[in-house]
């Protein structure tokens, strides 16, 4: 009886250590219905804008292929959010888990992702786009060309 026991403790211990792995944004549209109504695990960066509705607020989450909308019932969850990606920066890593819904009845049958929890995997950061040197060289050729056409249009016209 205590072999019995202490198999079912373990049991028991190790389903709840059990680890969600995150789940694909090519998975999800690949295959809605496998996860339609499932609790998973997306990570990816923020991007866009975080949309703050009445009652909530939208959040797009890339993980490199395409990005999911992420309701957000409880927009305290999305205070600690700092960047979302944007040409001048790279957005949060968040990891979000919460239940998938291939066609959502309260969203107007949209794919997204009903969150219960968003943690911050990584801080995002600004992203510098440093001026190509020779663009410079081009930039004064065309002004100088400009200028002596300039200069042609203003004689020229001259009575």
């Amino acid at each position: 009886m205590k072999k019995i026991l202490v198999l079912l403790i373990l049991a028991i211990i190790s389903a709840a250590s059990v680890s969600f792995a995150a789940v694909s944004s090519t998975d999800l549209t690949a295959n809605p219905r496998n996860y339609d109504g499932q609790i998973v695990t997306y990570r990816g960066e923020v991007v866009g804008d975080i949309m703050k509705r009445k009652e909530g607020a939208w959040i797009n989450v890339l993980d490199g292929e395409r990005a999911v909308g992420v309701w957000v019932n409880d927009t305290p969850m999305i205070s600690n959010i700092s960047r979302a990606g944007s040409y001048f920066h790279k957005g949060d890593i968040v990891e979000v888990r919460g239940v998938f819904n291939a066609a959502c009845g309260d969203h107007g049958g949209d794919t997204d992702i009903h969150a219960d929890s968003i943690s911050i995997v990584e801080k995002g950061r600004p992203i510098k786009h440093p001026v190509d040197p020779g663009k410079f060289k081009v930039i004064a050729v065309f002004a100088f060309t400009a200028l002596i056409l300039l200069a042609v249009y203003v004689r020229a016209s001259k009575p």
